[in-house]
């Protein structure tokens, strides 16, 4: 019969039940669920199963006794049946007690562990005993409805067994229990009305009195009253609820049905016969098999080919036709005849060895369902498996459809697969393994299927581009000598969306092979191309050398003269030239010249006719893969002809670039590295600290924090190489380590938490207006940082300025700003101020300066804190200053990250040292922005001292550095695991910096008085070194920085010999001597002396 049976009234959210038996359900839930999950990965559908429990199963005490009973008893003791009610809060022998709604019979625990029907004789001594007219087996817990064995009946002074006599807690009685299969029914109200007709399974008690969780088909969990629950008896062991996921490319529910039935069958080791298999060619592909390998596929492959892949196997088998099996059974009851009389050892050879004729077994067929791609590569290797059975089976002559009909998706009109020849002896001469893995190879490359048949053949399934592709790079691989890169004529043009190709010129050919050692390790294939020709001139020179209007030398009596081209005849080999030292005009050969160029235009044609000349390398594989090798290989070229790619970055990303869908999604980008000059006043960042020693170990450790690649060519530029997204990361992060000095010291103007920036800067302009620039703190609500606007008499005109620049000259003289912003007005968005010069303005426009860098980082801390790929880290500035920048090191080198330091206070900071802190402001240059306080220009040269000798005490006490100002370590990179390792470690050596790091400053102590002799004389002590450091709120960062604060770090010490001065040595806690310029060091005081 049909074991699967649709059940109506599912309810309307799309669940259809289908019942099943129990081998059924072994079947799919058997293996950890293993064939269950198959079969929804197949049909991209929701199929739960929902197991149905006997009564013995459940015991009272867990969910409480029934609070109605029915007891039958057709063969005697008739007066008992009926209906019994739960006598509420009565318990008799610490059991439940019912009684029959119509006469004195109850149903009670007796004294010896068992259910007893007793009357009045039983209820007269409160039911103390083990008497009554039915008793059952003990119950060990289990109520009346859930006992085990028959119960027994009194006739006479015996109990008969009668296993007639049953007694039920039934739903439509109020009695449901767990495991139950009901059916909702009689809401009348919304919105719970809507459920009526759905089915489900009871799961457990609800929140509220009487009520039932019920686990719908649908796969919702509601409540219901018991009264809304109807049994359905139907449901003998188990059902299985298919619902469509929504929003996905799922079969639909009635090919599922259908799927699941077959699935079934294969997995309950079932021939089918094809008029039984439903064969639609838009999700079905079908494989003809010979009968040898009906076997084999039966009882091996099929169950092979579904492990293999999402798909579900099917064999077909007709059985053989009447008139086949008559004649079979013919012959063997003739065979099995022997003639009276007749001796075995007289009868003829052929009677000896002729055995009863079976009928041969009909060819079968393999029906495969799921989607295309995937029945594709399922057929292609059930077809390998037949061929290695049945050889012969398949030829360029008998070969079956793998095309996809009835489809609406365009690429996969042209899907389908064939036969591709391995060529002469490839089959043999290369060996099995090594066809094997080279076709594995072009299946990752190409994304087509491909699978050696036999020794002459491949089978190749995908799209058309696919096996065009395929059929194109398999003759390439299996020509290559192996283990070496071959040098082929050209790349077949079905490639060119596979292949990167990188031009190498002849001087760095060694180099770039030296990279192509470990090709195969990266699944990426190999060619080479020759250099062309170099295309020379009949007559000695390039066509572009000479050229109307071009400068030459020309050769006049075995001299080289200057002159100028005025007209060139190609065809005669001539050109009429200018002498330029009398102007006159000569006609001349071509062979007699020879073009003039300066340096750079003689570099520029070499390096052009170098990549004119150049060999192409050609890397077939993945994008990803073959892009990053291409951009080591532009590297090594860099490297062995300085300017090559360096000069035209463009260039090289246009080497990169490709022509696919996936060389558009993993591409590269140039950038170049800005001189801080031009970086002041213009938008682009500057990334002059990749010029420094360790700019290679900087980008490579942004790289892997941004999951990209990343190479400097030189010190012009570099490229970085990914996603669009990863590209935009690694920018950011080098972007942020650029304007962040070395750890030690403070991270930019406002990072380092020092001297408190004013929040606001009022002038009066020529035109008598106030003009006020005022600091809008962080909104710890929102997590915007602080911001800068600007204030017209009063009223708002520009907010969250965005650039502020000075104008015209540099430095003090710089008196007007041009700046650019939200406008609050109808006015423009970009304006310029003009600050006066009086003495009530003297400063004003750096003061500006230094409220917009203060907010500008601010901002920037800000929006960091809010990305996804940033973890913050609390700290302190006190303790930031002496985080050691090794460790650091160590820790974006393990975990793929980037720390940067510095965070902000509650208010905006500068580090110490008036305006642009660290960076320096105005002529200081290169000095000024390594030094930390680097000198600044006129005016504000003092200030930017850090002396601050202009300052007046208050502002002094003001600028003074705090290291309980709250901090932030922030830790980037794309994955968040990493992110959260490195947090850790960073937490940690935060911890081990000493919390003297955190004190506060204090005055210098009193000097102490010593007296000699009866006279007192004043001593000055020298200073703590360790602890001056610790008030810098910054660490100098070269030698020139460290002369800077001699007299402030070793105040009073005994002075050095000229040219030498003091260093700390983190590492070694401990100050070690330097003699300057020459970088003499040590760390024996009396050398320095």
């Amino acid at each position: 019969g049909k074991w699967l049976r649709p059940m109506e009234g599912e309810g309307k959210l799309g669940a259809i039940a289908i019942l099943m038996e129990h081998t059924e359900v072994s079947a799919l839930c058997g293996d950890g669920g293993k064939w269950l999950r198959h079969f929804e990965k197949v049909s991209k559908v929701q199929l739960e199963i929902s197991l149905g429990s006997d009564l013995e199963d459940f015991k009272a005490e867990s969910l409480g006794p029934p609070t109605r009973l029915q007891l039958e008893s057709p063969n005697g003791r008739q007066e008992c049946a009926g209906e019994y009610v739960l006598e509420v809060n009565v318990r008799v022998n610490d059991q439940p007690l019912w009684k029959k709604v119509d006469s004195e019979r109850w149903i009670y625990g007796g004294m010896t562990g068992a259910w007893l029907l007793g009357g009045p004789r039983e209820k007269k001594i409160d039911f103390r005993c083990s008497t009554g007219y039915m008793i059952s087996f003990p119950h060990n817990g289990a109520m009346p409805d859930a006992v085990k064995g028959d119960w027994r009946r009194a006739v006479g002074k015996n109990w008969v067994e009668d296993g007639r006599i049953r007694v039920l807690a039934d739903a439509d009685f109020g009695c449901p229990r767990p495991g139950l299969h009901v059916r909702i029914h009689g809401l009348t109200r919304r919105p719970l009305r809507r459920f009526n007709g759905h089915l489900g399974r009871i799961a457990g008690r609800g929140l509220e009195p009487d009520t039932w969780r019920v686990r719908l088909a649908d796969g919702c969990d509601e409540s219901f009253v018991a009264t809304h629950l109807h049994q359905r008896p139907e449901i003998s062991f188990a059902e299985a609820w298919l619902r469509e996921e929504p929003s996905t490319d799922g079969v639909g529910s009635a090919t599922a049905m259908e799927w699941l039935q077959l699935l079934l069958s294969s997995r309950q080791g079932q021939l089918l016969s094809p008029e039984r298999v439903p064969v639609d060619t838009s999700v079905a592909t079908v494989l003809d098999v010979p009968a040898k390998a009906m076997s084999l596929l039966r009882s091996v492959y099929v169950k092979l080919l579904m492990e293999e892949r999402p798909v579900i196997a099917i064999l077909a088998q007709p059985e053989p036709k009447k008139e086949e099996k008559k004649e079979a059974e013919k012959d063997t009851a003739e065979a099995s005849k022997v003639e009276v009389g007749k001796s075995s050892s007289i009868m003829e050879e052929d009677d000896l060895f002729a055995g009863p004729s079976a009928p041969a077994d009909p060819d079968g067929k393999l029906v495969l369902y799921g989607q295309a791609a995937l029945r594709c590569a399922a057929a292609i290797r059930a077809m390998v498996l037949i061929e290695q059975n049945a050889p012969g089976t398949y030829s360029e002559d008998r070969m079956p459809s793998l095309s996809i009909a009835g489809t609406d998706d365009a690429s996969l009109a042209d899907f389908g697969g064939g036969l591709v020849p391995l060529g002469s002896g490839w089959g043999g001469a290369l060996g099995t393994m090594t066809v094997e893995r080279h076709l594995e190879r072009i299946a990752e490359m190409t994304g087509a299927v491909a699978e050696r048949l036999n020794s002459e053949h491949a089978l190749v399934g995908g799209t058309g581009a696919q096996r065009r592709q395929a059929a194109s790079l398999l003759p390439l691989l299996f020509e290559a000598p192996t283990g070496e890169v071959f040098v082929i004529p050209s790349l077949p043009s079905e490639l060119d969306g596979l292949a990167t190709k990188v031009r190498v010129p002849d001087s760095a050919y060694d180099a770039v092979r030296a990279l192509l050692t470990d090709v195969e390790k990266q699944q990426l294939s190999a060619f080479w191309i020759r250099p062309p020709q170099e295309s020379k001139s009949l007559y000695g020179v390039q066509d572009e050398d000479v050229r109307p209007g071009s400068l030459i030398y020309a050769l006049y009596e075995g001299a080289w003269v200057e002159a100028k081209v005025e007209f060139v005849d190609k065809l005669a080999g001539k050109a009429l030239i200018e002498w330029a030292y009398d102007k006159s005009q000569s006609d001349l050969d071509l062979k007699d010249l020879r073009p003039k160029m300066d340096k750079e235009a003689l570099e520029k044609r070499q390096r052009s006719r170098a990549i004119g000349a150049a060999w192409t390398l050609i890397l077939v594989g993945p994008v990803r893969a073959r892009k990053a090798l291409a951009l080591k290989a532009l590297a090594s070229c860099e490297e062995k002809w300085p300017g090559l790619w360096s000069t035209e970055l463009l260039e090289a990303v246009e080497e990169l670039r490709g022509t696919s869908e996936e060389d558009a999604a993993v591409n590269a980008d140039a950038r170049y590295i800005v001189a801080s000059t031009e970086a002041k006043t213009g938008s682009e960042p500057t990334f002059q600290r990749l010029t420094r020693k360790d700019g290679p170990g900087t980008l490579k450790r942004i790289a892997s924090a941004a999951n990209c690649i990343m190479k400097l060519f030189g010190t012009s530029g570099f490229l970085v190489l990914g996603t669009h997204e990863e590209r935009a990361r690694a920018l950011e992060y080098l972007a942020w380590r650029c304007e962040e000095p070395p750890a030690g010291g403070s991270s930019g103007s406002t990072d380092s938490g020092g001297a408190s920036v004013p929040q606001s800067v009022d002038y009066i302009d020529a035109d008598g207006d106030r003009i006020s620039f005022r600091c809008r703190v962080e909104n710890k609500e929102t997590g915007e940082g602080p911001a800068l606007d600007m204030f017209l008499n009063g009223e708002p005109r520009i907010r969250d300025i965005l650039t502020l620049r000075p104008e015209g000259a540099d430095g003090p003289a710089a008196r007007t700003l041009q700046l650019s912003g939200t406008s609050c007005t109808a006015c423009s968005k970009i304006l310029c101020t003009e600050v006066p010069e009086n003495v009530e303005n003297q400063g004003a426009p750096e003061r500006i300066l230094e409220l917009f860098r203060s907010c500008s980082v601010g901002a920037l801390w800000a929006r960091r804190r809010r990305r996804g790929d940033v973890s913050a880290v609390a700290s302190t500035c006190g303790r930031n200053a002496w985080l050691e920048g090794k460790a650091l090191w160590d820790i974006e080198v393990e975990s793929n990250t980037i720390i940067l330091l510095g965070g902000l206070a509650d208010k905006p900071r500068i580090s110490r040292g008036g305006a642009e802190g660290n960076k320096g402001v105005g002529k200081g240059g290169k000095d000024a922005e390594s030094n930390g306080g680097g000198k600044g220009e006129g005016k504000g040269a003092d200030k930017a001292e850090g002396n601050g000798e202009t300052e007046d005490k208050d502002s002094l006490k003001r600028s003074k550095w705090h290291p309980k100002v709250v901090a932030e370590v922030h830790i980037c990179g794309h994955d968040a695991v990493s992110r959260a390792r490195a947090a850790e470690k960073v937490k940690a050596l935060i911890a081990a910096v000493s919390e003297e790091a955190e004190a506060e400053d204090e005055d210098e102590p009193e000097a102490k008085k010593q007296k000699t002799g009866e006279v007192e004389v004043e001593v000055d002590k020298p200073v703590d070194a360790r602890a001056e450091l610790r008030k810098l709120g910054f660490w100098p960062k070269d030698y020139l920085a460290w002369r800077e604060v001699q007299d402030i770090v070793w105040k009073h010490h005994q002075k050095l010999a000229q040219g030498w001065l003091r260093v700390w040595a983190r590492s070694k806690d401990r100050e070690y001597y330097v003699r300057f310029p020459q970088f003499r060091s040590t760390f024996d005081i009396n050398e320095a002396l």
